[in-house]
């Protein structure tokens, strides 16, 4: 289910994919992928894209990189089974006290084979809630993936939009919350490259006036380039 595709610099394709109870009996969902020739054919085998196999690891998203490679990412739930729960001061508890599932952003990044450049590797930094992942690949090589996280600090906030840009080693830059406004909710973005560049596009409810609203967002890295701004014309019922 959920699948995404991406065209390599060499004319062939990258699709994936969330397959059920592949990896192995009682695993639930896994990431998979499989190369195609510009004519259709299958180059190689449908391969695992991630290493962590318990529970559900979903929802991916692809972007093919400058240096003929590409790199996917995507939702994987409690591969960190000992995120802290949030008290009611809004603090975390001590680790080990008690937990609670986690739910992350991770990515991998491959060559123009499909043969691993990297293991798996955390995109967000903390322990909130996380979904919805997009990426799309700059001219210099690098990368940014976008998603939105639930507030779990907060409460009067929800979910919001953050972005992380990556070397093209997948080399990690700073984490930035790319919503200016908070109230109500701010999800399932998508960003698009533009040379070094990024516009970021997301579901705003409530923003226009009127329930669903598309805003958006440029971004130099992670540094907005003007102000967040409305997409969409009609503020009347769902955009």
């Amino acid at each position: 289910i959920n699948p995404a595709v991406a065209v390599l610099n060499n004319g062939n394709a990258v699709v994936v994919w969330g397959s059920f109870d592949e990896a192995g009996s009682g695993t639930l969902q896994d990431v998979y992928g499989q190369v195609f020739s510009p004519t259709g054919q299958k180059i190689g085998g449908e391969f695992l894209i991630n290493q962590f196999t318990s529970y559900n690891q979903r929802t991916p998203a692809v972007a093919a990189l400058q240096n003929g490679g590409f790199m996917g990412t995507w939702v994987s739930e409690q591969q960190r089974d000992t995120a802290p729960v949030i008290g009611t001061n809004s603090t975390y508890y001590t680790a080990g006290t008690a937990v609670r599932p986690s739910v992350d952003i991770y990515a991998r990044l491959y060559n123009s084979n499909a043969a691993a450049l990297t293991a798996e590797f955390l995109v967000n930094s903390n322990f909130n809630t996380s979904a919805n992942p997009s990426v799309a690949a700059a001219s210099d090589g690098g990368f940014l993936i976008a998603w939105d996280a639930f507030d779990l600090a907060d409460k009067a906030n929800g979910w919001d939009i953050y972005a992380r840009s990556f070397s093209s080693n997948g080399v990690g830059g700073a984490i930035a919350r790319v919503n200016t406004t908070l109230a109500g909710n701010q999800y399932a973005p998508r960003v698009s490259a533009i040379g070094t560049d990024y516009l970021l596009v997301w579901t705003s409810l409530g923003q226009d006036g009127s329930r669903e609203g598309v805003y958006g967002q440029f971004l130099h890295g992670v540094a907005p380039v003007g102000g967040e701004f409305r997409v969409n014309t009609t503020t009347i019922g769902s955009q």
